[in-house]
């Protein structure tokens, strides 16, 4: 007797993104979820799982049945850094995963307050000379890449400045525009802001300038 085998999907698919709605990873997620919809003709939701700098929502993955209907926009922290790290992991990330694509390259922007003192990185790096430890930059999580983006410029400026962590990055730009922090390296989603003005944008990480700036 022959069966049929069913199509695929005959019920949605699930994009799991390990960081909280807002950041850039959130935003890329809909927007591949709406094409494959589309192409498709079938749900595609965005399942939100954030926490431990993306462990938490990775380890869900990796722990489900592989049947095409769980995937994961996967980003550096939990992927290559957590691992690079040493930190106990409750998955391996080259044996419980399989790479379907590439989808974006995000470019750091180093954004301030648009009322803080620092119109250029050569001001914000006087600035943190000349007060060792008294200034702020954000990140989305401990051993994320926003994370390392500020350490690397602490290294790269022969600075101290001090790390606050947040759960998602739009917390940490929200931290930002008030004043509790005095720089973020941001992936695009803070683009909205800088247009409007709500941010300062001083550089991008990148050797050439970008496109958008």
């Amino acid at each position: 007797m022959v069966t049929a085998q069913q199509p695929f999907p005959t019920r949605p698919i699930r994009i799991v993104v390990t960081f909280p709605p807002g950041g850039g990873p959130d935003i890329m997620a809909r927007i591949v979820a709406a094409k494959i919809s589309t192409n498709m003709g079938s749900s595609v939701v965005v399942d939100n799982r954030a926490g431990a700098s993306g462990l938490i929502g990775a380890e869900h993955v990796a722990k489900s049945a592989p049947d095409g209907y769980t995937v994961m926009l996967a980003t550096p922290a939990p992927m290559t850094i957590a691992g690079g790290s040493g930190r106990k992991l409750g998955y391996d990330p080259l044996k419980d995963f399989t790479a379907v694509g590439q989808g974006v390259l995000l470019t750091p922007i180093l954004v301030v307050a648009p009322n803080a003192p620092y119109k250029t990185v050569a001001d914000l790096i006087a600035r943190a000379r000349a007060k060792p430890g008294a200034l702020t930059f954000g990140s989305a999580g401990i051993g994320n890449s926003q994370h390392l983006a500020g350490e690397l410029f602490n290294q790269m400026a022969s600075v101290d400045t001090l790390h606050v962590p947040y759960t998602g990055t739009a917390l940490g730009l929200s931290a930002v525009m008030t004043g509790q922090i005095d720089f973020y390296f941001s992936d695009p989603s803070a683009m909205p802001h800088i247009r409007s003005g709500k941010l300062r944008a001083l550089a991008v990480s990148t050797l050439q300038r970008s496109a958008q700036l």
